[in-house]
């Protein structure tokens, strides 16, 4: 009677065994595989979005971010750009709105909307900075520290809960969203404080300025 009473709950044990495996393989077969090599996924789902006064959940399809700022060298492929030599791994600034769009149809992807961004930035447990919830000046470029802008993978312990790095500080990014007649932007800049390197703190600017800390990186549609 003892075995008989094991057998069945071994059976039932590998019935949901079994069951189980099967829906965790098909809940990986959802999550797009293979992409861009120079691309993080952020899988699709829900995450916290906006400032902690006016926090909301907000869920988004699955896409890709580039892992890193447009780089100076990877911008001169694809559009007539000078930068100073030994300068070619720091994020490209200048370009409007509209080249950073240019640009990023060139290459096959586009920029992100605000929303993702911040995503990129946060997790979906809503972090206020990429690496978590307290500030850590070795994690970025901001406060002035360095003078200047530095190249676009100084920070690997900086980076996101998806893999995306300097996504605070450095330079401002353009996104797709609209603020009026300006273009949002976002991450705030090599000199900003604490509180302007939220990663939900936001600003906007004409989409036609070109601005020596005004960059960008790209986003990608992520489909099964």
């Amino acid at each position: 009677m003892i075995r008989r009473g094991f057998s069945v709950l071994l059976a039932l044990t590998l019935g949901w065994s079994q069951s189980h495996l099967v829906q965790t393989v098909s809940a990986e077969q959802e999550i797009p595989k293979g992409g861009p090599a120079d691309m993080a996924l952020v899988p699709a789902g829900p995450f916290i979005y906006g400032p902690s006064e006016s926090e909301q959940k907000l869920v988004l399809p699955a896409f890709y971010m580039d892992i890193y700022e447009v780089t100076n060298q990877a911008y001169a492929k694809v559009k007539s750009h000078q930068y100073s030599e030994g300068k070619g791994n720091y994020p490209v600034v200048g370009p409007s709105w509209y080249d950073a769009q240019q640009y990023c149809e060139a290459v096959g992807k586009r920029l992100p909307t605000e929303q993702e961004w911040e995503k990129a930035a946060r997790g979906p447990d809503g972090l206020r900075f990429p690496w978590g919830d307290l500030f850590d000046p070795t994690k970025a470029n901001t406060g002035n520290r360095f003078g200047g802008m530095t190249p676009v993978d100084k920070f690997p312990e900086g980076r996101s809960p998806y893999g995306v790095h300097d996504l605070i500080g450095n330079v401002w990014e353009w996104t797709a969203s609209e603020d009026g007649a300006n273009k949002v932007v976002r991450g705030g800049l090599w000199f900003d404080s604490v509180i302007g390197t939220k990663a939900s703190y936001r600003n906007s600017f004409p989409p036609r300025k070109h601005l020596e800390y005004l960059g960008f990186r790209c986003a990608k549609d992520a489909k099964p």
